[in-house]
């Protein structure tokens, strides 16, 4: 869920990180990012913002107040006018301007934040690239044979790790408890849909075998960073019951 939510812009909760190297001398990192989810026009933008240089906290202070600043900040920029990449997590890199200035200069809203000041002689620039750290859904590939469960059918009740839920659906007429595994995960890397992949492969090879958990069905959905909902594309899959 989110944050905080504005006219057209959603600050995704639980996405805040900083620069490891974060030193116990300094007042804040160098490096710092949030998720956002940008809306306008019917269309749905997918960002990580990224900040490599300092916003000018002039003493140290808790992760709350250094997130703050950053929300501050981010409320600023005038998205409609950073071109986007569609249908999948664009990373807006901000940094200090170099003198002449090699990126674009950072558009900004002419309102004021209360949580934000800008020093006078401050200018950011900016670019734009596919974030790398972004979710990676397999496709879902429907000559596969495997049965599929749409994420819309899935009530979770409890969770039992990091991506792994205890949720209900109803199967075959019967409302049912499974185990839902997801491929996103809280402290997600590359490799944890190559392991999803593995696992989904073996489970598969060991289907009918005693003992052994049984595939259900994957669970499958449009992407996630589908950026226009009228668009076609390929469904990916989100998880296995």
């Amino acid at each position: 869920m989110a944050s905080s939510i504005s006219e057209q812009l959603q600050i995704r909760s639980n996405t805040y990180k900083e620069d490891q190297e974060y030193r116990a001398d300094d007042s804040e990192p160098c490096e710092r990012s949030e998720n956002i989810i940008f809306h306008a026009d019917g269309l749905k933008w997918h960002v990580k913002v990224t900040f490599k240089a300092k916003i000018g906290i002039e003493k140290r202070c808790g992760l709350r107040m250094r997130r703050e600043k950053l929300d501050a900040l981010i409320r600023l920029i005038d998205f409609r006018s950073v071109p986007l990449l569609p249908d999948t997590v664009s990373e807006l890199v901000i940094e200090r301007a170099s003198y002449p200035p090699c990126s674009p200069k950072l558009p900004m809203k002419l309102l004021s934040q209360p949580d934000y000041t800008e020093p006078s002689d401050t200018h950011w620039v900016y670019t734009i690239q596919e974030d790398a750290s972004r979710v990676q859904y397999p496709i879902y590939n429907i000559d596969s044979g495997l049965k599929t469960m749409a994420v819309s059918e899935i009530e979770k009740k409890e969770q039992i790790s990091n991506n792994v839920f205890l949720v209900t659906a109803t199967w075959n007429g019967r409302d049912e408890e499974f185990i839902y595994k997801t491929v996103e995960h809280p402290f997600y890397e590359q490799n944890h849909t190559t392991i999803f992949q593995q696992e989904l492969r073996n489970i598969l090879l060991l289907r009918g075998c005693q003992n052994i958990v049984q595939l259900v069905a994957v669970v499958k959905s449009p992407s996630p960073f589908k950026t226009s909902p009228s668009s076609e594309g390929v469904d990916v899959i989100l998880g296995m019951v």
